[in-house]
C-alpha cells in the first residue's frame, strides 16, 4: 500500500490563482506531502505554491518535478527550503 500522508495532489493539473487563493484562505492546512509535478508552474505560479506550502506546518514531502522553473523560482525555493527544516523529500 503507498504512503499515508495526507496529500495535496496537483500533479498533471494547472494550478490557477483561484485555487491558490481558496487554498490561502483556510489557514493552516494539515497536508504534509505536496505534489505540483508537472503542473506548468512559471515563476509567479512557483511563488504561490511556496505561499500555500508555508500555511503547511507539517510538511514533509514536496513534489515540483517537471516544471519550468527559472533560476529566480530556484532562489525562492531555496529560502524556502532554508526554513523549512520539517522538509524530508524533495523531487
Amino acid at each position: 500500500h503507498g504512503s499515508s500522508l495526507l496529500k495535496l495532489d496537483y500533479a498533471g493539473r494547472d494550478f490557477a490563482e483561484e485555487d491558490a487563493e481558496a487554498l490561502l484562505q483556510k489557514g493552516e492546512l494539515e497536508y504534509e506531502e505536496v505534489d505540483f509535478s508537472g503542473a506548468g508552474l512559471s515563476e509567479a505560479k512557483l511563488q504561490k505554491v511556496l505561499d500555500v506550502c508555508r500555511q503547511c506546518k507539517k510538511l514533509r514531502v514536496l513534489k515540483l518535478f517537471k516544471n519550468t522553473i527559472d533560476d529566480k523560482g530556484a532562489e525562492a525555493l531555496a529560502d524556502f527550503i532554508a526554513g523549512y527544516p520539517s522538509i524530508e523529500e524533495m523531487h
